[in-house]
């Protein structure tokens, strides 16, 4: 069974951030990358996944996002997956998640063996819930479930669950299966043993370089955005609640005569 965990890697919230003048994204100083609560409940899971393959072999591969990762990534190594890699996403490339997808899922098909299960963190850079895991599952044409705090194998299939508004959903799927992870009490990454750290200061860490597409500057665009918004006029309502309701109204109706 191949399980993979994609990881983010991002910059530790303890820092300031400084942003540049141009638009650009901030700098991802390798002093200054961690992984997030979300990476650490992704890789938590597929630990325990690993650890249940009593009747096959079991195959854990971990990626972190951008070459400048190189050096969480020798953390990531104390927990010894069978294979540990950086992923180039380009310049700016982060900003861009379709992009992001993309190359994600290059690196997933670029072994000619299909992930049986893939994880990944949810807010992959972006959003509540993340687009780049729904993104990444749409491109290997997997079944997807997303927010998910724990799973395990049960033949061929995997059963997977969640809470939604209070309630514990439990999802069977068969193999090949992207689900993002959020963090949760149940799912905390456990503490590498020392000699396995120890052992990762001169772990082979590989790279799998970005194909060269280029990815859309978003930032740069926002930015632009910021710049040409239009002037807009605003009116302050004054009186009571019964008056100020009453000079919306004839704003509304003004406005819809027009």
């Amino acid at each position: 069974m191949k399980i993979i965990v994609f990881l983010a890697a991002i910059l530790d919230p303890k820092w300031m951030l400084s942003l540049d003048p141009s638009g650009a994204l901030p700098s991802r100083d390798p002093q200054k990358l961690a992984l997030s609560p979300f990476d650490e409940a992704a890789l938590e899971l597929a630990l325990r996944l690993r650890e249940g393959g009593n009747t096959q072999a079991y195959v854990l591969e971990a990626y972190l996002i951008g070459e400048e990762s190189s050096r969480l990534a020798r953390k990531v190594a104390a927990y010894k997956p069978d294979r540990i890699e950086t992923v180039s996403v380009g310049t700016g490339g982060l900003a861009d998640r379709a992009h992001v997808a993309r190359v994600l899922a290059e690196r997933v098909a670029a072994d000619g063996e299909p992930a049986d299960v893939i994880l990944i963190g949810r807010e992959f850079g972006d959003c509540d819930d993340g687009a780049v895991p729904a993104m990444l599952a749409r491109i290997l044409g997997n079944r997807y479930v997303g927010l998910i705090h724990s799973l395990e194998v049960g033949g061929q299939s995997i059963q997977l669950q969640r809470r939604r508004d209070g309630v514990v959903e439990s999802i069977q799927l068969d193999r090949q299966i992207v689900a993002s992870v959020t963090n949760d009490k149940s799912n905390r990454l456990r503490h590498p043993l020392m000699k396995n750290a120890m052992q990762a200061r001169t772990a082979e860490i590989g790279h799998h370089a970005d194909p060269g597409r280029a990815s859309m500057p978003v930032a740069r665009k926002v930015s632009a955005l910021r710049q040409s918004r239009p002037e807009g006029q605003c009116r302050i309502l004054t009186g009571d609640i019964a008056a100020q309701t009453q000079e919306l109204a004839e704003i509304l109706r003004i406005g819809a005569a027009t």
